[in-house]
C-alpha cells in the first residue's frame, strides 16, 4: 500500500502541481484519499479523517451518499448522458422549475452552469449588459471563483497574482453598509456579496446590513447579486442564508452541494426583468453547462434538502455544536478568541495565525480534516457534513478536543514558535 500511495504522489508530481506536493510533505500533511462514506474518509495507509471541510459544501450529503448515487444510476439506466445545450430536455426542465420554486424571492429564471465561477461570471455579465454599465462592488476578504468576473470581484490575495484590479471593480470592507452606499452609485452594473463568507472566516453580517445595501441598489438601479455557493441548501438551517435577513436578492448563485458529492453542477438564478437582455437564448452557455445527469441529481439534492425535517435537524445539530464550540472556548482562553456560527457555518477562531496554522496541524494529526479560512488565517473552518451521525459528530469533536489538548506538547510549542517569525495577525 505504502508503494502504492508513493507512486500516486510521484505521478501528482510529475504530471499535476509538483508545487502542491512539496507543500504538503513540508509540513506533514499528505493526504491520498481511498475509501470513503458519511462524514469520513481514509488515507491509501490507512488512517482515519473526519471531513470537517467537505471542500466548502461539496459532501453536505456526507461522503458517497446513496440517495444521489442513486438518482445518478436511474439517469445513466434512463439512457441519459450529458445531453446538450442546444436541445430542450425534461430533466433540465424539471430541475430548473423545482430550483426556481425554493427561491427566497421570485427568481424565475435559471441559468446552468458547470460551476459556481462560472455562474458568477455569468451574472456579472448579465447585469453588465443588462444596466449598460460596467462598475461592480463587492467586498474585501471575499472569494466567488477562479474566473474572470469572479477572481475579480474577489479579494486581492486572489486577484493581484492574475490581473491586478479590474477596471470598475471596487471593493469595501464586509459588514460596513455606510461603506457599501456611499460606493453605490448610478454607474454601478452590480453588486456582489457572499452571504457570509467562509474565506473571510465566516463573518456574520449586522441585521440590518443587507437591507441597507438592497435599499442602495434599489436607489441606483444597481443588481444585487448574492453568491450562496458555500451558505445554501440549508448549510445555516434555511435552505438559503439570505433568509435570516429576509431580503431578495436580484440574482441568487448556488453550487458545491448541487453536486451531491458527485456531478459538478452550478446555477443562477435571476429576476424575469432581465428577460429582455435574455431574450435570445444564447446569452451564457458551456458545453458541460447543465447537463442532464448532472440535472438529475441535483433535483434529488432539493428534494432532501427542502424539507422542514432535513432543516430541523440541520438545526438541531447546530445547537449541539453551539454548545461544543462554547465549551472549547471556554476551556481553551490561551489559543481560542471565539467562534462564528450560522447553523452549521462554523470556524473556531484563534488568537493569532501562528497559533492557528499550529492547531490545524495537530488536528491533522488528530485525524481532523479541515483548512483555514484564506483571508483570515485565524480562523479555522467547521464545516462537517449536515447529514453527519451522533456516532460521527462525538468521536469527531473528541479528536479535534485531542488536537488542541496536544497543543502543549513541544512539537505544537515548536511549531508556533517557529510560524510567529513568519505571520503576525493577533486579534
Amino acid at each position: 500500500m505504502r508503494n502504492r500511495r508513493s507512486k500516486v504522489l510521484d505521478d501528482f508530481k510529475e504530471f499535476m502541481s509538483p508545487g502542491k506536493v512539496r507543500v504538503y510533505r513540508r509540513y506533514g500533511m499528505t493526504v491520498v484519499m481511498d475509501d470513503r462514506e458519511g462524514a469520513c474518509f481514509h488515507d491509501f495507509n490507512g488512517r482515519r479523517f473526519y471531513n470537517f471541510h467537505c471542500n466548502g459544501g461539496v459532501f453536505n450529503l456526507g461522503h458517497r451518499p446513496e440517495s444521489t448515487a442513486k438518482a445518478l444510476r436511474d439517469a445513466m439506466a434512463a439512457k441519459m448522458d450529458m445531453g446538450s445545450w442546444c436541445a430542450h430536455n425534461p430533466i433540465r426542465e424539471r430541475f430548473a422549475e423545482a430550483l426556481a420554486a425554493t427561491m427566497p424571492a421570485p427568481l424565475p429564471r435559471v441559468l446552468l452552469c458547470a460551476s459556481a465561477s462560472d455562474a458568477v461570471d455569468a451574472a456579472i455579465r448579465l447585469a453588465m449588459t443588462h444596466t449598460k454599465r460596467a462598475k461592480v462592488v463587492s467586498a474585501h476578504g471575499g472569494y466567488h471563483g477562479s474566473s474572470a468576473y469572479a477572481v475579480a470581484a474577489g479579494d486581492a490575495r486572489f486577484r493581484d497574482p492574475v490581473h491586478g484590479q479590474l477596471p470598475g471593480f471596487v471593493q469595501v470592507a464586509f459588514g460596513d453598509a455606510l461603506a457599501m452606499e456611499h460606493e453605490i452609485d448610478g454607474n454601478t452594473a452590480a453588486v456582489i456579496l457572499e452571504t457570509i463568507p467562509a474565506s473571510y472566516g465566516m463573518v456574520i453580517p449586522p441585521d440590518d446590513y443587507f437591507a441597507r445595501i438592497r435599499a442602495a441598489c434599489d436607489k441606483h438601479g444597481a443588481i444585487f447579486i448574492i453568491d450562496e455557493t458555500q451558505t445554501g441548501l440549508g448549510r445555516t438551517g434555511k435552505l438559503w442564508a439570505i433568509e435570516h435577513w429576509g431580503v431578495a436578492p436580484d440574482a441568487l448563485i448556488c453550487g458545491k452541494g448541487t453536486s451531491g458529492g458527485y456531478y459538478p453542477i452550478a446555477a443562477a438564478c435571476f429576476s424575469d426583468r432581465f428577460d429582455a437582455t435574455l431574450d435570445g437564448g444564447f446569452f451564457h452557455y458551456t458545453e458541460s453547462a447543465g447537463s442532464d445527469l448532472g440535472c438529475a441529481v441535483a433535483l434529488r439534492v432539493l428534494e432532501i434538502t427542502n424539507t422542514p425535517e432535513f432543516l430541523d435537524n440541520v438545526l438541531g445539530r447546530a445547537t449541539q455544536f453551539e454548545g461544543w464550540l462554547k465549551d472549547l472556548v471556554k476551556r481553551y482562553p490561551r489559543y481560542l478568541h471565539g467562534f462564528r456560527q450560522k447553523g452549521m457555518f462554523m470556524a473556531l477562531v484563534f488568537r493569532d495565525e501562528a497559533t492557528s496554522m499550529a492547531a490545524l496541524k495537530s488536528m491533522f494529526d488528530h485525524g481532523v480534516y479541515t483548512v483555514y479560512a484564506a483571508n483570515d488565517k485565524r480562523a479555522i473552518q467547521i464545516l462537517p457534513p449536515l447529514t453527519i451521525t451522533d456516532e460521527e459528530y462525538r468521536h469527531g469533536a473528541r479528536a479535534l478536543d485531542d488536537a488542541l489538548v496536544a497543543m502543549d506538547r513541544l512539537k505544537y510549542r515548536a511549531l508556533r514558535a517557529i510560524l510567529r517569525l513568519a505571520v503576525t495577525s493577533p486579534v
